[in-house]
C-alpha cells in the first residue's frame, strides 16, 4: 500500500501527529480502514500530487471539515466491504497518519448524479 513519503509529512508537521480521534474531521459515516480496499492507481499515474497531499494533512492538522471519501459496496464477498470510488489521496493519507476510521460516503453503482453532482448526467438533451 501506498504512504505518503516521510518528507511531505515533516513539511505538513504530521511526522509525529498521534490521532486523537478515529477519524478525519468530516460529515461522513464512519468506517474502519481494514474494511475498505485499499484504492490503486491505473499504470503510469503517479501515486500521489504533493501540493493535494499537503493539503490533505494540512487540513487534518488543523481540525478542518474535509469531504467525505466515495465508494461503492464491493462487487464480490470478501476481505473489504468497500471500494474506493474517489478519495484515492484522503486515504493513503488517512492510513499515514494512524487514523482507524475513514468517513464515507456509499454511493451506489449506476447513481451518475451522486458521482458528479455538479452535472446533470440524468436531464435529456434538447
Amino acid at each position: 500500500m501506498a504512504l505518503v513519503p516521510d518528507e511531505w509529512l515533516k513539511r505538513s508537521d504530521m511526522l509525529d501527529f498521534k490521532p486523537t480521534n478515529d477519524a478525519y474531521n468530516s460529515s461522513g459515516i464512519l468506517v474502519p480502514i481494514s474494511g475498505i480496499r485499499p484504492p490503486r492507481r491505473n499504470p503510469g499515474v503517479r501515486d500521489f500530487d504533493q501540493e493535494q497531499m499537503l493539503a490533505i494533512l494540512n487540513g487534518f492538522a488543523s481540525g478542518t471539515i474535509i469531504p467525505p471519501i466515495k465508494v461503492f459496496e464491493a462487487r464480490q464477498a470478501g476481505e473489504w466491504k468497500y471500494e474506493v470510488y474517489d478519495g484515492f489521496h484522503r486515504f493513503h493519507a488517512s492510513v499515514s497518519v494512524g487514523f482507524k476510521s475513514i468517513p464515507v460516503e456509499v454511493i451506489q453503482y449506476g447513481d451518475l448524479n451522486a458521482l458528479w453532482p455538479d452535472r446533470s448526467v440524468t436531464q435529456k438533451n434538447r
